[in-house]
């Protein structure tokens, strides 16, 4: 048997020999395992290795980042970074030289993967290229913040998932030019390992006592950020508690918080309910309020757990994004009166997956109302995937609770998209005086009065939410009973005037409102339009009082065990008497009075109605004229039923007498 054997020496012995290899003759380095093959030209040192290296340099420190050492094909050494702000659309690194250049990242090395799961950041052509890598679980990807090493357990991240610039074991993923790596901030609960890698992504590890002062600073440095594309590292805090004091408002406006956040801050956590900020027994409340209960202004005597830098507006907070934390009021400790998320005079914003539980108002406080999110005239902001969390859930509403879930005060295009909020002591969602709001796949179950109230609001879109409702199957034991009532004990969708002016242009679509008081109540509001959607056991489906009730419109709404009305509107006694208006779908109620032969009268209800004629002399013709003012002769008739459209008129023509009754 023939026995090829390729020329072979130490990479120091081929080095110092630097021989030219005839056109296709391999040469072997029998201690790194590279080879090279000739051209018969080239000499040794300047040809390119014809495979990756197989072996890490030798040194290297938790921090440390792999890079090119010289220009020679593969060859790298450990180096420690600064961090590196991003430059003029690419993402920077440290080329071999030491020069800092736009092109690649450098990859803190991951002590938990001993010599695998890193990256090198190849200072000749800007491009990520694989080292070593010979597990898949090693590195992870977060999409808009990385690579970085799998152990810190930070959101995002997906096992060999590909983003962008390649995948996981092939060319290697790179952030969008203009993201930075994480700066992590660690829970004092954390490893030792993990500690040590926050630290080294210019990072801090919390010690437990005070660790909101170790974020704000982390905030205070992203805000004063000189990029020049607006971008910053993202902060990301690991998994576990984070304990939070509060302190003086870095406006010195006299307020307390936790946080202040400004412009372009972003904030993430591990996971909604992963990352818990949590505030210490008896935490420090505003140098305005003494804890007694007797506040003058409660919006003034708070404290905050997360607020924004300039509140007064001087300056407009916007572009920010946080995300993935739980905030924790820690309520039964506090004897101060706190706010979960509030922000004011504000610009565009992201609050996505986001956890506030137990904030003051939750345990009776009499200081006056407190919010678990609330956007105080200020514009643009998202929630998305947010929740408000009160005692309700679980042990039923506190009497004398204070505290509502999700509120905007005068904002301006705000969103709240599959948020939650349940056993508040007030109200699940708000809002005054604002305009441009939108309620999209939300849930306000148990709460103290109204699930969604909107009060003096325009231009607000309410689509596929639930308020009330009752356990089932999905809910039962997180953290409902088996058919336990999850209604709001006033109503579940509640509009009605703001300082004498009523909400307008409101459109609620295909909502669920049941086991509360009232499914929906329009009170002193115009252009109010309800489509479709389930109303059933409440007391009232929906009710309309008060002015504009000529204006609203309902369109094909089920309804079912409701103990008194389906709906009721205005002007129209019960039967039996009384002075409340009424409708009630499926029944036959008092309506306009017959009017002269050939006269008109307009259908006073917002919604298509039913008119029986039950009686008279001769009924010749009758016709129905819609909103479009096309009208039709439905023919004459007694004992006959004839459909009236929402904001049509009736025009009878007889003779002797009629007598009609109207139906929903």
């Amino acid at each position: 048997m023939t026995i090829i054997k390729i020329r072979r020496h130490t990479a120091a012995t081929w080095t110092s020999l630097n021989p030219v290899l005839a056109d296709g003759e391999q040469g072997l380095e029998t201690d790194t395992r590279r080879t090279k093959f000739g051209d018969g030209t080239t000499q040794w040192v300047s040809l390119g290795y014809a495979n990756a290296p197989t072996a890490l340099p030798p040194g290297g420190v938790v921090g440390d980042g792999l890079v090119k050492a010289s220009t020679a094909d593969g060859d790298a050494a450990w180096v420690t970074p600064t961090p590196i702000e991003p430059v003029d659309g690419a993402v920077a690194s440290v080329d071999y030289d030491g020069t800092t250049h736009a092109g690649a990242v450098v990859i803190p090395r991951n002590p938990a993967a001993g010599t695998a799961g890193l990256r090198t950041a190849d200072g000749t052509t800007g491009s990520v290229v694989p080292y070593n890598h010979t597990a898949v679980g090693d590195v992870q990807v977060m999409t808009g913040f990385g690579v970085v090493p799998l152990h810190v357990g930070l959101p995002g991240w997906g096992l060999g998932a590909s983003s962008g610039g390649g995948s996981v074991g092939g060319v290697g993923y790179i952030a969008p030019a203009h993201v930075g790596l994480p700066i992590i901030i660690a829970a004092s609960g954390q490893s030792t390992t993990i500690k040590a890698m926050a630290v080294a992504t210019g990072g801090a590890a919390c010690t437990g006592t005070n660790d909101h002062l170790i974020i704000q600073a982390a905030l205070t440095a992203q805000a004063d950020s000189t990029d020049a594309l607006h971008y910053q590292r993202p902060i990301v805090c690991t998994g576990g508690t984070f304990n939070f004091d509060t302190a003086a408002h870095p406006s010195g406006n006299g307020w307390k918080t936790s946080l202040a956040i400004g412009t372009k801050a972003k904030l993430r956590g591990a996971g909604k309910y992963a990352t818990v900020f949590k505030l210490i027994t008896n935490a420090v409340g505003s140098t305005l309020d003494p804890g007694s209960g007797t506040d003058t202004d409660p919006q003034a005597n708070n404290a905050y757990m997360i607020n924004n830098l300039h509140p007064d507006g001087s300056t407009v907070d916007a572009n920010f994004d946080v995300g993935e934390f739980t905030l924790d009021g820690n309520s039964a400790n506090q004897n101060r009166h706190h706010h979960g998320f509030v922000m004011w005079n504000q610009g565009e914003g992201l609050v996505e997956r986001v956890n506030v539980q137990n904030m003051r108002g939750t345990s009776g406080s009499t200081q006056g109302e407190t919010f678990f999110y609330d956007i105080k005239a200020g514009a643009n902001v998202t929630f998305r995937d947010c929740r408000a969390s009160g005692p309700g859930i679980a042990v039923g509403l506190t009497p004398g609770a204070t505290a509502s879930g999700f509120s905007t005060n005068q904002g301006t295009n705000i969103t709240w998209e599959n948020c939650v909020a349940e056993g508040l002591g007030v109200m699940g969602f708000t809002s005054y005086q604002a305009q441009g709001l939108t309620y999209t796949d939300c849930k306000a179950r148990k709460n103290g009065a109204m699930g969604i109230n909107a009060e003096g609001s325009v231009d607000v879109s309410i689509t596929n939410c639930i308020t009330g409702g009752a356990a089932s199957a999905f809910t039962v034991g997180f953290p409902y009973t088996a058919s336990q009532n999850l209604g709001n004990t006033s109503y579940g969708i509640c509009l009605s005037p703001a300082a004498g002016v009523g909400c307008d242009r409101v459109t609620i679509t295909g909502c669920q409102s049941s086991y509360n008081n009232r499914g929906v109540m329009i009170n002193g509001c115009t252009n109010v339009k309800v489509i479709g959607g389930s109303y059933t056991h409440n007391d009232k489906g929906i009710v309309i009082t008060g002015s504009g009730a000529a204006t609203h419109e309902i369109v094909a709404p089920i309804f079912g065990s409701n103990t008194t009305n389906n709906i009721e509107v205005p002007g129209y006694s019960k039967v039996g008497g009384g002075t409340q208006y009424s409708i009630n779908i499926g029944g036959v109620n008092p309506a306009p009075l017959v009017p002269a032969s050939a006269a008109t009268v307009a259908s006073p209800f917002p919604f298509a109605s039913i008119v029986y004629i039950t009686g008279g002399t001769t009924l010749t013709s009758f016709s129905i004229t819609d909103r479009n003012g096309v009208t039709t002769n439905l023919g004459g008739g007694l004992n006959r039923s004839f459909v009236v459209p929402y904001g049509a008129t009736v025009t009878p023509v007889y003779t002797g007498t009629l007598t009609w009754q109207w139906a929903g």
